[in-house]
């Protein structure tokens, strides 16, 4: 499935990438570090409506993949 074209967050650097938006009332959130020759991905998909319980925990989350 492609992400849609519309996308709400977009950030592209040299080590990772993440694109984010609402869908059906929720929010998704995929994130990549490039680890060498591999990627290290989350995908995050919650309820919009809870977002700021939300935010720290995806914060949290994205810091903790390898980006070496």
């Amino acid at each position: 499935m492609l992400p849609p074209s519309d996308i709400v967050y977009r950030r592209v650097t040299p080590n990772f990438f993440v694109v984010s938006n609402f869908r059906n009332g929720k929010i998704w959130y995929d994130r990549c570090n490039f680890a060498g020759r591999f990627m290290n991905c989350v995908l995050i998909n919650y309820p919009a409506a809870e977002k700021r319980q939300w935010d720290s925990v995806v914060t949290w989350i994205s810091a903790t993949l390898a980006s070496r």
